[in-house]
């Protein structure tokens, strides 16, 4: 963020966008073809400034069979420490996003992942631990599910969960009978019980048939949303996700800065524009962003392009 002089410019400040012309590839999909995927992240630096990484692998047969769990010194070279299978957990259908973060007053690491089960989409939480290698699937349980009271009455996936002002803060997408889903938001006091605060950003305009949380960047005065949305219009099918950006000052009313188009697509996309499930970190002068973006061959990789500040 750059900001400007009122006086000579009327421009308050301007966000400088990732080239993501400029990338690399930290995981490739198992196959060259449509459905599969690897992406679907959540990043993390540690205390001991050590770069986190966990991402789903999907294939047509087996959908989300896998959440990779891997390190990095530098952000860009990963080693991968461990697998989590959908057949280490009861009934689990597909792996969706996860969300990996370090509890700023414990020190442990916590990892909740958002999965499908008997026709409906779970948040499950595992047993928090000393280092993320050590996550145990058999410690999983479910800490967020659908509400036959609220609107996301079949869905709740996709968590991006952070603290802030000592609180839980977990975005997620949500939905009820129709496939569409919206931003909702809930917060807690542990980080397993929570409470519905609803809908946070609808679907609409370019967006109108799926709208998700990817990320939140805070700046001075609020936050700014990194969105991903999908059409029934411009952009199907309904995976083929763009990223849009938002602000809000309060977590709870995010303002659309993205109305007519969305701000990034894929720069290899052919079949497909894919750009989704953004995470970032923060190392010495550059902001390192992760994505799962288009493959010409309609695969979908797990990549990163670094903002240098």
């Amino acid at each position: 963020m750059v900001t400007c002089d009122l006086r000579e410019s009327k421009i308050f400040s301007f966000l400088s966008v990732p080239n993501l012309k400029d990338y690399q590839v930290i995981a490739s999909p198992e196959g060259e073809d449509e459905g599969f995927w690897a992406g679907g992240c959540s990043s993390l630096r540690d205390k001991e400034g050590k770069i986190w990484l966990a991402y789903r692998l999907r294939n047509p047969e087996k959908r989300g069979h896998k959440v990779c769990i891997a390190v990095s010194t530098d952000g860009f070279r990963f080693q991968v420490l461990k697998n989590l299978s959908k057949d280490d957990f009861d009934g689990i259908i597909s792996l969706e996003r996860p969300s990996l973060l370090q509890d700023p007053f414990t020190g442990k690491y916590r990892l909740y992942l958002s999965a499908e089960k008997e026709g409906k989409w779970y948040i499950y939480k595992l047993e928090d631990t000393h280092s993320p290698e050590n996550f145990d699937p058999s410690t999983a349980k479910i800490v967020f599910s659908p509400s036959i009271q609220n609107k996301d009455s079949r869905k709740v996936k996709d968590p991006y969960i952070f603290n802030f002002l000592n609180t839980w803060f977990m975005f997620y997408s949500g939905s009820g009978p129709e496939p569409q889903e919206e931003v909702y938001l809930a917060i807690s006091q542990d980080g397993t019980r929570w409470i519905r605060m609803g809908r946070v950003l609808s679907r609409s305009h370019w967006h109108d048939y799926h709208t998700r949380m990817s990320c939140l960047m805070p700046v001075a005065k609020g936050f700014l949303c990194l969105y991903e949305g999908s059409s029934t219009g411009w952009y199907e099918p309904h995976f083929n996700l763009n990223i849009g950006i938002g602000f809000t000052l309060n977590l709870k009313n995010i303002l659309d800065l993205t109305i007519t188009e969305p701000l990034l697509f894929s720069s290899t996309g052919k079949k497909f524009s894919t750009v989704r499930y953004v995470d970032y970190v923060v190392l010495n002068n550059k902001i390192l962003f992760y994505y799962e973006a288009a493959r010409k061959d309609g695969s979908f990789e797990l990549r990163v392009t670094q903002l240098v500040l």
